[in-house]
């Protein structure tokens, strides 16, 4: 009995951690100028397919995901795609003209499994470049 309740407790500190939370108010990092190389992305860049080609199939998966309306992590429901587009820029995880300095694109592209999104898979680097154009060319909606 009590190595269940210490099972249990272990699952839910795992589940807890498995998808970071992030502050709205974070201070502004960027990468080096020029570390993102020229890229053809696999799609036009524009939210609609960056959001149903790389966003809704990789951080909104049916069943269990970090980013559902229950989950929420950062603030962001990517099941809501008005809504998250909002959120990205309000919570500037998305800033418009920049991708070396925003969220999304250092996380995405990251090699550290704990700061990569979404966690425990890779975004195609065509994918990748869709998501960065999209972002250098004003993410607009």
């Amino acid at each position: 009995m009590r190595l269940a309740l210490v099972l249990f407790l272990l699952a839910i500190m795992l589940a807890a951690t498995g998808c970071p939370n992030t502050p709205a108010e974070r201070p502004v990092v960027c990468l080096e100028a020029g570390s993102l190389a020229p890229c053809t992305p696999a799609y036009d860049p524009t939210y609609d397919n960056v959001y149903a080609n790389a966003f809704q199939p990789s951080c909104a998966k049916t069943g269990f995901s970090c980013h559902s309306p229950e989950g929420r992590q950062g603030g962001l429901d990517f099941f809501d795609k008005e809504g998250v587009f909002a959120a990205m820029h309000e919570q500037r995880v998305v800033r418009a003209g920049s991708p070396e300095c925003s969220d999304v694109v250092q996380r995405i592209i990251s090699t550290d499994g704990f700061f990569r999104m979404p966690p425990g898979a890779n975004i195609s680097a065509e994918q990748q470049c869709a998501i960065i154009t999209w972002i250098a060319n004003g993410a607009n909606r």
